[in-house]
């Protein structure tokens, strides 16, 4: 339940503490791969695995430089993105 003095956290940063979730954009998604893997040039990262459903698809990245990294992508046409990384 949320009032005007208290903040609910969503559900993915609740329902596993020990664990790092972020939501951005597709876009964003893409550029924090490239930032992350260091890409020169083009962003040509691909998941180890891919997992897809009608709407929505998961990709897991096993080694990245982030640790495993897991992205479910969801939303219209799959643009929204939640990032989940194990807590170091």
């Amino acid at each position: 339940m949320t009032t005007a003095n208290n903040i609910t956290l969503a559900p993915a940063a609740t329902a596993h503490p020990d664990r790092i979730g972020e939501r951005m954009s597709r876009k964003q998604f893409n550029s924090f791969l490239y930032d992350l893997y260091g890409c020169e040039r083009k962003n040509d990262v691909t998941a180890d695995a891919v997992y897809e459903a009608e709407d929505h698809y998961i990709e897991v990245f096993m080694n990245s430089p982030a640790g495993l990294m897991i992205a479910l992508h969801h939303g219209l046409n799959c643009q929204v993105v939640d990032v989940l990384r194990p807590r170091i």
